[in-house]
């Protein structure tokens, strides 16, 4: 009970360097909670994000797709998944994934490529309502033809656009 009554003295003994201890720790922890404020906002942000426009809550591939990512090892019998998935009341949406190579004129990028069917797509994600500037892939697209040409769709990202 003395040590606790000495300092409790000795806190009072010099105000100033009190005051000064007191706000460097009062300063120090809200800088604290707002980097941890803003890091668990980060996280929820890059969660949604992640399972509402890119991933979704869970994937199916073809044998051996995450080894060596090919465009040629897809999933058989699509429709019977995306009917069963529907059947559980779970949206779902095909994908095919790619890398290639983009150019026009002398200037080139590499980027990813995704099939999409636009009206599962809207129905099973968000990305298409993040379109910026122009529109998301019409549903009727893929019927079109134009002086017997299929019409095709794409959209590209603001950096891929830009390069």
């Amino acid at each position: 009970m003395n040590a606790l009554r000495i300092g409790w003295r000795n806190i009072w003994r010099n105000g100033r360097r009190t005051a000064i201890t007191a706000a460097a720790v009062a300063l120090s922890t809200g800088i604290l909670v707002l980097t941890f404020g803003l890091m668990d906002g980060m996280k929820v942000d890059t969660m949604h994000n992640i399972t509402h426009l890119v991933i979704g809550d869970a994937q199916v591939h073809g044998p051996g797709y995450l080894e060596d990512r090919s465009f040629y090892k897809s999933v058989d019998e699509v429709d019977l998944l995306l009917k069963r998935a529907g059947e559980a009341g779970v949206e779902a949406s095909p994908r095919a994934y790619g890398y290639g190579l983009v150019s026009v004129g002398k200037k080139s990028a590499g980027a990813m490529f995704w099939g999409v069917d636009p009206a599962r797509e809207k129905a099973a994600f968000e990305l298409p309502k993040k379109i910026l500037h122009g529109k998301f892939l019409s549903e009727e697209a893929a019927g079109r033809s134009y002086l017997g040409k299929p019409v095709r769709e794409m959209v590209l990202g603001r950096k891929l656009a830009r390069t």
